[in-house]
This record gives structure tokens, sequence and C-alpha cells, in this order.
């Protein structure tokens, strides 16, 4: 599952990520 956050930016996922944006998408799995 998370490598499929890496391939797709995680801009367009839920807002609570976008602190976790910088690590590429490492946010959907916490």
């Amino acid at each position: 599952m998370i490598q499929a956050i890496y391939s797709k930016p995680v801009a367009n996922k839920t807002p609570s990520q976008s602190n976790s944006t910088t690590k590429g998408g490492q946010g959907d799995t916490n």
C-alpha cells in the first residue's frame, strides 16, 4: 500500500497528511 502512495502525490489525499507530504505520503500509513 505504501508503494502506491509513493507513486502518486499525497496532495490529493486527506489534509491530515499535509504535514507528511514531505515524507512522500508516509502520513497515510500513520
